[in-house]
């Protein structure tokens, strides 16, 4: 006796996985619900759907003046609004003095055109009116800032017993923290930022918050103490080695040159090296324009040129021809 034929499955055709326990097939489940019928019968017993059910049409001029309501009924600021009548339905603003209507109602422009050719006793009423209360909103605006709505509140960056201001340990902290954005690419807003503060507090718990005006004031002073030191250092020295260099962007869109120095510093018996200047200079790079470049920098820097007893430069024709020996004329 044969076997029963088994149908070979068709390619490409999903096959019927059973049921889960449990579980009922989605199309069983909605022919076995009641259907859901939401209609009310009229009078004249024809199926109709309910108008309650329907949202309120509403014309062009509704939804206009919709769109130019203020929320929470506010006033309008303007004080042209004093001369006009506004009609939420038409979205339309009628003149109190000769009954024109102005569209669209929120228009300010349109209003006060009015007011200047028709009504021009109004609208000097108006200037003087709409004067006065943006003189009053500056005001407002210009009003100081207190200690709650500060952008840099104690409460938020300071702990709780900060170093006493003007404290060794407040300006050695101070000056360390200029010295850290002079030598870094950090900037002071970075320095004064909340997420920086709080990382310094919990260093030290006693750290306290610098605002950017601080630092910068402490960056200048920094600064212009280097300058001296390093002019000191820079008269103390006998001898002193040059090095120059040119770079160029891609393109000779952008070209700097830097100047480095190099010296034996007596008091100390150690080297020293400096950076001097990292000038813009744009092209020709010529060998005189090169030359008088350089010996600006030296000057600014009150540098004789009896002083300098090597120049370091790489192989360049205008960097050999500019410090070989001293071009005759100076462009």
């Amino acid at each position: 006796m044969r076997p029963p034929s088994r149908t070979k499955p068709i390619k490409g055709a999903k096959k019927e996985l059973p049921p889960e326990r449990g579980k009922v097939p989605v199309a069983a489940a909605i022919a076995a619900s009641p259907p859901v019928i939401d209609i009310a019968e009229t009078d004249d017993g024809s199926d109709s759907e309910d108008e309650s059910s329907r949202p309120p049409s509403t014309s062009s001029s509704s939804r206009f003046s919709q769109k130019r309501k203020l929320p929470g009924g506010q006033k309008k600021a303007s004080a042209v609004w004093q001369y006009y009548t506004e009609d939420a339905e038409t979205g339309t603003s009628t003149c109190k003095s000769c009954s024109h209507e102005a569209k669209p109602a929120g228009n300010t422009g349109n209003a006060v055109s009015h007011l200047k050719n028709r009504h021009p006793d109004a609208f000097a009423k108006y200037e003087e009116q709409e004067k006065l209360r943006k003189d009053l909103k500056k005001k407002k605006q210009d009003k100081p800032a207190t200690g709650i709505a500060m952008i840099q509140s104690k409460l938020k960056f300071e702990s709780s017993n900060p170093y006493e201001q003007g404290s060794l340990r407040y300006r050695t902290i101070l000056r360390e923290r200029a010295l850290w954005v002079l030598r870094t690419t950090a900037t002071p807003s970075l320095c004064a930022n909340p997420a920086t503060q709080r990382a310094f507090v919990k260093h030290d718990p006693r750290s306290p918050a610098f605002g950017r005006k601080a630092l910068n004031t402490e960056m200048d002073k920094v600064y212009e103490q280097k300058l001296g030191n390093m002019k000191a250092e820079l008269c103390r020295a006998t001898k002193i080695s040059l090095s120059t260099d040119i770079w160029t962007k891609r393109g000779m869109s952008e070209s700097k040159l830097a100047v480095t120095v190099r010296m034996y510093d007596h008091p100390t018996k150690t080297m020293r090296r400096m950076t001097l200047a990292c000038r813009t200079f744009p092209s020709p790079h010529s060998a005189a324009r090169l030359f008088k470049l350089t010996m600006e920098i030296l000057a600014g820097w009150e540098i004789p040129s009896y002083k300098i007893s090597a120049v370091v430069t790489d192989n360049g024709s205008n960097m050999v021809a500019a410090f070989s020996r001293r071009p005759r004329s100076v462009e």
